[in-house]
Protein backbone atom coordinates (compact mmCIF):
# COMPACT_ATOMS: atom_id res chain seq x y z
CA UNK A 1 0.00 0.00 0.00
CA UNK A 2 1.47 3.32 -1.08
CA UNK A 3 1.67 6.16 1.41
CA UNK A 4 2.26 9.88 0.96
CA UNK A 5 5.32 10.85 2.98
CA UNK A 6 6.46 14.42 3.46
CA UNK A 7 10.18 14.89 4.04
CA UNK A 8 10.44 18.24 5.75
CA UNK A 9 13.64 20.24 5.39
CA UNK A 10 13.96 23.49 7.28
CA UNK A 11 14.98 26.92 6.02
CA UNK A 12 18.16 26.79 3.97
CA UNK A 13 18.15 23.00 4.09
CA UNK A 14 20.54 22.47 1.21
CA UNK A 15 23.18 24.86 2.46
CA UNK A 16 24.82 27.79 0.79
CA UNK A 17 27.73 26.21 -1.03
CA UNK A 18 28.10 23.25 -3.38
CA UNK A 19 30.16 21.42 -0.72
CA UNK A 20 27.43 21.94 1.91
CA UNK A 21 24.76 20.80 -0.53
CA UNK A 22 26.71 17.66 -1.47
CA UNK A 23 27.28 16.73 2.18
CA UNK A 24 23.63 17.24 3.18
CA UNK A 25 22.25 15.42 0.14
CA UNK A 26 24.58 12.48 0.80
CA UNK A 27 23.22 12.23 4.36
CA UNK A 28 19.56 12.30 3.34
CA UNK A 29 19.48 10.66 -0.09
CA UNK A 30 19.53 6.97 0.89
CA UNK A 31 16.56 7.09 3.30
CA UNK A 32 14.56 9.09 0.75
CA UNK A 33 15.43 6.68 -2.08
CA UNK A 34 14.46 3.74 0.18
CA UNK A 35 11.04 5.32 0.77
CA UNK A 36 10.49 5.82 -2.96
CA UNK A 37 11.69 2.29 -3.77
CA UNK A 38 9.12 0.96 -1.29
CA UNK A 39 6.40 2.52 -3.47
CA UNK A 40 5.69 5.60 -1.39
CA UNK A 41 4.88 9.04 -2.77
CA UNK A 42 7.62 11.25 -1.33
CA UNK A 43 7.27 15.01 -1.17
CA UNK A 44 10.30 17.11 -0.25
CA UNK A 45 9.15 20.22 1.60
CA UNK A 46 10.81 23.22 3.19
CA UNK A 47 10.04 23.09 6.93
CA UNK A 48 8.58 20.35 9.11
CA UNK A 49 4.99 19.09 8.77
CA UNK A 50 3.16 22.03 10.35
CA UNK A 51 5.55 24.54 8.76
CA UNK A 52 4.57 23.35 5.28
CA UNK A 53 0.82 23.10 5.87
CA UNK A 54 0.81 19.33 6.40
CA UNK A 55 -0.64 18.67 9.82
CA UNK A 56 1.51 15.63 10.43
CA UNK A 57 3.70 15.10 13.44
CA UNK A 58 6.91 13.63 12.10
CA UNK A 59 10.63 14.24 12.00
CA UNK A 60 13.84 12.35 11.31
CA UNK A 61 17.03 12.52 13.39
CA UNK A 62 20.51 11.25 12.72
CA UNK A 63 21.14 8.31 15.07
CA UNK A 64 24.52 9.18 16.51
CA UNK A 65 24.54 6.50 19.22
CA UNK A 66 26.96 4.24 17.30
CA UNK A 67 28.63 6.96 15.25
CA UNK A 68 32.41 6.45 15.24
CA UNK A 69 34.57 9.33 16.43
CA UNK A 70 36.25 9.42 13.03
CA UNK A 71 33.66 8.65 10.37
CA UNK A 72 35.01 6.65 7.42
CA UNK A 73 34.06 7.77 3.91
CA UNK A 74 31.96 4.64 3.30
CA UNK A 75 30.03 4.87 6.59
CA UNK A 76 26.27 4.33 6.23
CA UNK A 77 24.52 6.88 8.40
CA UNK A 78 21.49 5.68 10.35
CA UNK A 79 18.37 7.73 10.87
CA UNK A 80 15.47 7.38 13.28
CA UNK A 81 11.98 8.27 12.09
CA UNK A 82 9.61 9.70 14.69
CA UNK A 83 5.94 9.75 13.71
CA UNK A 84 3.42 11.08 16.24
CA UNK A 85 6.16 11.52 18.85
CA UNK A 86 5.37 12.02 22.52
CA UNK A 87 7.98 13.11 25.03
CA UNK A 88 7.53 10.83 28.05
CA UNK A 89 10.36 12.02 30.28
CA UNK A 90 12.93 14.80 30.42
CA UNK A 91 15.82 14.71 32.86
CA UNK A 92 16.14 17.45 35.45
CA UNK A 93 19.77 17.85 34.41
CA UNK A 94 20.00 20.43 31.64
CA UNK A 95 22.84 21.58 29.43
CA UNK A 96 23.08 24.96 27.72
CA UNK A 97 24.62 24.88 24.24
CA UNK A 98 24.47 27.10 21.20
CA UNK A 99 22.00 25.61 18.78
CA UNK A 100 21.36 26.46 15.16
CA UNK A 101 18.28 25.83 13.08
CA UNK A 102 17.83 25.46 9.34
CA UNK A 103 14.71 27.61 9.67
CA UNK A 104 16.94 30.52 10.74
CA UNK A 105 20.21 30.21 8.79
CA UNK A 106 23.13 31.95 10.43
CA UNK A 107 21.40 32.44 13.81
CA UNK A 108 22.57 30.45 16.82
CA UNK A 109 20.90 30.65 20.20
CA UNK A 110 21.96 29.56 23.68
CA UNK A 111 19.35 26.93 24.55
CA UNK A 112 18.99 24.94 27.77
CA UNK A 113 17.73 21.42 27.09
CA UNK A 114 17.47 18.25 29.12
CA UNK A 115 20.49 16.00 28.86
CA UNK A 116 18.27 12.89 28.67
CA UNK A 117 14.90 12.26 27.00
CA UNK A 118 12.52 9.34 26.76
CA UNK A 119 10.22 9.46 23.72
CA UNK A 120 7.45 7.30 22.34
CA UNK A 121 6.72 7.37 18.60
CA UNK A 122 5.64 5.30 15.64
CA UNK A 123 7.89 4.10 12.83
CA UNK A 124 6.94 4.24 9.13
CA UNK A 125 4.98 0.98 9.55
CA UNK A 126 2.83 2.38 12.36
CA UNK A 127 4.58 0.33 15.04
CA UNK A 128 5.06 2.11 18.38
CA UNK A 129 8.49 2.20 20.00
CA UNK A 130 10.10 3.90 22.96
CA UNK A 131 13.60 5.30 22.86
CA UNK A 132 15.84 6.84 25.49
CA UNK A 133 18.52 9.22 24.29
CA UNK A 134 21.26 11.36 25.79
CA UNK A 135 23.33 14.34 24.75
CA UNK A 136 23.10 15.39 21.07
CA UNK A 137 20.38 12.90 20.06
CA UNK A 138 18.30 14.00 23.07
CA UNK A 139 18.82 17.64 22.02
CA UNK A 140 17.82 16.87 18.43
CA UNK A 141 14.63 15.08 19.53
CA UNK A 142 13.65 18.02 21.74
CA UNK A 143 14.48 20.58 19.03
CA UNK A 144 12.46 18.80 16.33
CA UNK A 145 9.56 18.02 18.66
CA UNK A 146 9.47 21.71 19.62
CA UNK A 147 9.02 22.56 15.92
CA UNK A 148 5.97 20.31 15.82
CA UNK A 149 4.54 22.36 18.69
CA UNK A 150 5.36 25.65 16.94
CA UNK A 151 8.33 26.45 19.20
CA UNK A 152 11.64 27.55 17.68
CA UNK A 153 15.07 28.58 18.91
CA UNK A 154 13.90 32.18 18.56
CA UNK A 155 11.38 31.48 21.34
CA UNK A 156 13.80 29.67 23.65
CA UNK A 157 17.19 31.37 23.39
CA UNK A 158 18.41 33.73 26.06
CA UNK A 159 20.87 35.29 23.62
CA UNK A 160 22.08 34.79 20.06
CA UNK A 161 25.10 35.15 17.88
CA UNK A 162 25.07 35.29 14.11
CA UNK A 163 27.46 33.47 11.81
CA UNK A 164 29.70 35.99 10.15
CA UNK A 165 30.82 34.20 7.01
CA UNK A 166 32.42 36.27 4.24
CA UNK A 167 30.48 36.25 1.01
CA UNK A 168 31.88 33.82 -1.53
CA UNK A 169 33.45 35.34 -4.56
CA UNK A 170 31.40 34.21 -7.57
CA UNK A 171 33.99 35.35 -10.16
Amino acid sequence: MSKRIVIALGGNALGNTAAQQLELVSLTAKPIVDLIAAGNEVIIANGNGPQVGMMRRLFICLDDRDLPEEVPANYEYKFIEFINPEILELSDEQVELYEGCLSFPGHNGAIKRSKHVKVKAQDRHGEWFELEADDMLARCIQHENDHLDGITIMDLAEHFYEDDYPEENED
